[in-house]
C-alpha cells in the first residue's frame, strides 16, 4: 500500500493503477508474506532510482509517456501474483522460485531499458543484428544486455537469502530465467509491437506525434507494450511445465 501510495503521489501511477497496486500487492502479501514483498520491494526501489537520475530516456522519445494506469499494472503484476497463490496453496519450492523469476524478468526489462537508454549507444535489431533507431522496441545494446543479467542476478541472489532451502543453483536458474524473459521481452517488441510512422518519416510507439496522428507501419494493433510485458513474464511458467512433464 505504502508503494502504491508514493507512486501516486509521485504521479507515476493514475488512481486506478494506484487500487490495482493495491489489490496486487495485498495479494501477493497474504499468500507470501515478507518474503514475496522484498522482491517488489526492490523492484520499486531500483526503478524508481534509475528513472530518478535518468529522467528522460531516449525510449520516452519513441514510446508513450503515461503514468501507469490499471492495465500496466496488472500486465507486470498477475504472473507474479498467481505464482505466490500458487506457493500458498501448495508450499512447493519450485512455485516460490517461480514467483522470484516471474519478478526478476521485469526488474531485468527495467534496467535493460533504463540503462540502455541512458546515453546514444548503437542499439541493434535483436534479430537481424543490424542498426535500428535507439528507444524501439526489439533494440538491444550491449550495455542493456548486461543490465538485463545483472538484474537477474540481484533477484537470484536474493531469492537465495530468502528461501531457506535455496542452494546455489537457485541464483543461476532466477538470473537465466529473468534474463530470458528479457530477451523475449525484446524479441516480441520486435516481431509483435504495434509502431508507427511519425509525418516526419521516422519509426514510434506513439499514436501522436509532433501534435498530429501517426500511421500504422508494424505489428499487431493489440500487442502494445503492456501485452508484451505480460507475455514474456509467462516464460517461467512454459519452463515450469517443461519440467513437469
Amino acid at each position: 500500500m505504502i508503494i502504491a501510495l508514493v507512486a501516486y503521489k509521485k504521479k507515476s501511477t493514475t488512481i486506478d493503477g494506484c487500487f490495482a497496486m493495491v489489490l496486487l500487492g495485498t495479494g501477493i502479501h497474504y499468500c507470501g508474506g515478507l518474503t514475496a514483498d522484498l522482491p517488489l520491494l526492490l523492484f520499486f526501489v531500483i526503478g524508481s532510482a534509475l528513472s530518478k537520475f535518468h529522467p528522460n530516456p531516449i525510449q520516452n522519445i519513441h514510446q508513450e509517456e503515461h503514468a501507469r494506469t490499471a492495465q500496466q499494472v496488472l500486465a507486470n503484476g498477475l504472473t507474479p501474483l498467481l505464482a505466490i497463490i500458487l506457493y500458498y496453496i501448495y508450499m512447493s519450492v519450485p512455485l516460490l522460485i517461480l514467483y522470484f523469476g516471474t519478478v526478476g524478468i521485469h526488474l531485468a526489462d527495467t534496467m535493460s531499458s533504463e540503462i540502455g537508454t541512458y546515453k546514444k549507444r548503437k542499439t541493434f535489431d535483436l534479430l537481424s543484428w543490424k542498426p535500428i533507431t535507439q528507444g524501439l522496441s526489439g533494440g538491444v545494446s550491449l550495455i542493456g544486455l548486461v543490465a538485463a543479467a545483472v538484474g537477474g542476478l540481484i533477484m537470484g541472489i536474493l531469492a537465495f537469502a530468502l528461501i531457506p532451502s535455496a542452494m546455489p543453483v537457485t541464483i543461476l536458474t532466477i538470473t537465466a530465467i529473468s534474463f530470458s524473459g528479457a530477451l523475449l521481452d525484446s524479441l516480441l517488441g520486435k516481431i509483435l509491437q504495434v509502431k508507427y510512422l511519425c509525418r516526419n518519416g521516422h519509426l514510434t510507439e506513439k499514436t501522436h506525434c509532433h501534435n498530429a496522428a501517426t500511421q500504422h507501419f508494424s505489428g499487431q494493433a493489440w500487442a502494445n507494450n503492456s501485452t508484451i510485458n505480460l507475455l514474456s513474464a509467462l516464460l517461467p511458467w512454459l519452463i515450469l511445465s517443461l519440467l513437469m512433464i
